[in-house]
């Protein structure tokens, strides 16, 4: 266990910094003598920090940087190698916090890939869910991917593993990938890529490579010769529609335990929404249907109860009963529908996340706000199509939401009257005076229009809730669509001798980060000038 502890003394200015160095990629002139790179190095601000102290070293630990700076962002041309650098802040008595540890960047061009040799996999074991298929060339790195592309159908990223800068080996996903004849397409960052035409076949879950594909022959190798125009086809270069079905992916590049979860938390999620919702109808139904139920909801059944000598006692006693029956199933069926609307929401949110982790790279904010992505590029009448639907869902909802409060104080004002109360119906019937059978009329006739006004506001309130569901859907396609038919994320081909920076240091957050089994620590800056060694409390780290 390694322990890193830091003293400070006084009254400490509370800065822990939480600095988060990032190489940004920069594209490399085309310096076909290796000369310099212009490298920039940036980090957050430091809450109370006047300025910045940058060393940079070479390999030969030789300091070549040592300059103070007041921004958060440092450049320099570096030639192509292995470097160190450490920050420390500033703070404003002008005392510097201390030294990070020293961070490891890396500085190396980049360039096309290429294959010299296909080896075909070992012996297939029937039982096996990928097989290994080895790629001989040069110019591999540990960011290389590997793309099976089947034309204009599939273009399925697999498992690769990096062996050194001439061998790649690919775990195909032979159980889940079509039977066909695959193009393998090898990518270096910033879209510096390689392909070789139906090099892998697939067939009854058994993974070959022709053997005319085996040594591919290529006469265009030659150092700096550039590549021909791109003969890409767009629907190669669309999203991946597997996406849309969570664990699909996930089970084409032989992750077994990812595709498990994102389908037990998508369609699991989704199955427990379906039977709450299915119980919520169940407990309305079956109190519906109780005997009680039915009976203190018809005067005409109450008037058979009170003319054939059933006490009036007993009926008041049974429709307090039969209220409290009511209260408990309304409450279970209250309970089962949140249930529902809760797991339906989580459901929607996993597919929502698969989606957008599976397309990173093609997912951009702009595509949640209706239309703008196809507007930015240049699609007016599509994006206007995805507004112009939205809009047209959501006037419906207005206008049927109107419908539902309008029937729904309609009903309301007619339920408050005790005239069309079956109780007080019943009541009446039993009574030979006019005026009670009047009322009792009357009540009969009020409480059909109430049935019938509540039908109407049934109805009204399921046209808003489909109509919420179009709308829900139509974004998602809206969405969907965005991100399907962005362009691809990789630029085209570029020339061989197009050189671009990589750095080891990108993404590094230098609070607690370990460079070996070493923790990397920014130190609290003195509060005061009269503490410069920080003298007093100790802070302890253990990692």
């Amino acid at each position: 266990m390694s322990v890193y502890r830091i003293t400070y003394g006084g009254i400490v200015l509370s800065i822990l910094c939480a600095l988060i160095l990032s190489t940004a990629p920069l594209s490399a002139q085309n310096d076909e003598d290796q000369s310099s790179r212009q490298v920039t190095l940036r980090w957050n601000p430091v809450n109370g920090a006047i300025a910045y102290l940058i060393q940079i070293r070479n390999a030969d630990e030789e300091i070549i940087t040592d300059e103070r700076i007041q921004t958060t962002t440092f450049e320099r041309q570096l030639e192509p190698g292995t470097y160190n650098y450490r920050v420390a802040a500033v703070n404003r008595f002008d005392r510097p916090g201390q030294w990070s540890n020293w961070l490891t960047l890396t500085v190396r061009t980049t360039s096309r890939p290429r294959i010299t040799e296909f080896e075909p996999p070992e012996e297939h074991n029937p039982g096996e869910a990928e097989q290994r298929l080895i790629i001989k060339g040069k110019n591999f790195l540990e960011q290389t991917k590997c793309f099976l592309v089947l034309p204009g159908q599939v273009r399925q990223e697999v498992r690769t593993e990096y062996i050194d800068s001439s061998t790649l080996a690919v775990w195909v996903p032979s159980r889940v990938l079509r039977d066909g004849n695959y193009d393998v397409l090898i990518q270096n960052p910033r879209g510096l890529e390689r392909r070789e035409t139906g090099a892998v076949a697939i067939k009854d879950n058994r993974v070959e490579v022709p053997e005319d594909k085996r040594r591919p022959a290529r006469d265009d190798e030659e150092e700096g010769e550039t590549e021909g125009p791109d003969e890409r086809t767009p629907s190669e270069f669309s999203g991946s529609w597997e996406s849309l079905l969570p664990g699909v992916p996930s089970f084409q590049r032989g992750q077994t335990t990812a595709g498990t979860l994102w389908g037990v938390g998508f369609w699991g999620l989704g199955l427990l929404s379906g039977l709450e919702a299915q119980a919520a109808s169940i407990t309305r139904a079956e109190y519906n249907r109780t005997p009680y139920a039915q009976i203190f909801n018809s005067p005409l059944l109450l008037y058979y109860w009170t003319s054939n000598g059933v006490p009036t006692s007993f009926i008041a006693e049974w429709a307090v009963i039969v209220e409290q029956q009511r209260l408990k199933a309304e409450a279970d069926f209250v309970e089962h529908r949140n249930r529902h609307y809760a797991l339906a929401g989580l459901s929607v949110a996993a597919w929502v996340s698969h989606f957008i982790i599976e397309n990173d790279d093609r997912f951009e904010s702009t595509h949640l706000v209706p239309g703008v992505s196809f507007f930015k590029r240049g699609q007016g009448a599509r994006g206007g199509a995805w507004v112009g639907a939205m809009v047209a869902v959501l006037g419906g909802i207005i206008v049927e939401r109107q419908k539902t409060n309008e029937s729904f104080r309609s009903y309301r004002r007619l339920d408050r009257n005790i005239v069309i109360s079956p109780i007080f119906q019943a009541y009446a019937l039993t009574r030979n005076n006019s005026t009670l059978e009047y009322l009792a009329y009357n009540g009969l006739r009020g409480r059909y229009i109430a049935d019938e006004t509540y039908s109407e506001y049934t109805l009204h309130r399921n046209n808003v809730n489909m109509l919420t569901g179009a709308l829900a859907m139509v974004y998602l396609m809206q969405v969907v669509d965005a991100t399907m038919s962005a362009p691809d994320p990789s630029p085209g081909p570029a020339p061989v001798d197009s050189d671009t920076i990589e750095t080891s240091a990108s993404n590094r957050n230098l609070d607690n980060h370990f460079e070996g089994n070493v923790p990397f620590m920014i130190a609290p800056l003195p509060a005061d000038d009269s503490d410069p060694t920080y003298q007093g409390m100790q802070w302890s780290f253990a990692f």
